[in-house]
C-alpha cells in the first residue's frame, strides 16, 4: 500500500518514519496532486486535518 504524506507543514519525517513501521510504503507530496498514485493520504499538523 502507497500512504501519501502532505509534506507541508509538521512533522513529516515522524509520519514517515511510523508508516514505513507499519509495513506502508510512503511517498511526500507538497502539492494536492496525489491521489492517483497513493492509496490514501496522511496530513501532518493539527491545523490541516479538519479541511480534508
Amino acid at each position: 500500500m502507497k500512504i501519501g504524506v502532505l509534506a507541508l507543514q509538521g512533522a513529516v519525517r515522524e509520519h514517515v518514519w511510523a508508516l514505513q513501521a507499519c509495513g506502508a510504503e510512503t511517498v511526500e507530496r507538497r502539492t494536492i496532486n496525489y491521489r492517483q498514485e497513493t492509496s490514501g493520504v496522511v496530513p501532518p499538523g493539527c491545523g490541516a486535518t479538519p479541511f480534508l
